[in-house]
């Protein structure tokens, strides 16, 4: 069976590890907690994913929420400069 994400965070921009956690343009610390909590709980119940796989997947989740939760602290200092930046970076 093949992976169906790599889990190597460096593979992934900022937008598509938001969408990992499916939190939206202006998420807070709480979101990222409670959807990554959201993540794991379904990931634990499922009978079909290997232990081994399990620890894995929430290794890369916890390295996501890392990632997530640096992003939300640059944004709360950005400036109107680097905010106009970034959008239109990320475009």
């Amino acid at each position: 069976m093949t992976d169906l994400f790599e889990l190597n965070i460096n593979k992934y921009t900022i937008k598509e590890l938001m969408d990992m956690l499916n939190l939206k343009d202006s998420f807070t610390l709480e979101d990222v907690v409670k959807n990554e909590d959201t993540l794991r709980e379904r990931l634990l119940e499922d009978p079909i994913v290997k232990e081994k796989k399990k620890k894995d997947i929430m290794d890369f989740l916890d390295q996501v929420k890392n990632i997530s939760v640096s992003y939300t602290h640059l944004r709360a200092h950005e400036t109107l400069m680097n905010l106009v930046c970034r959008l239109l970076l990320e475009k």
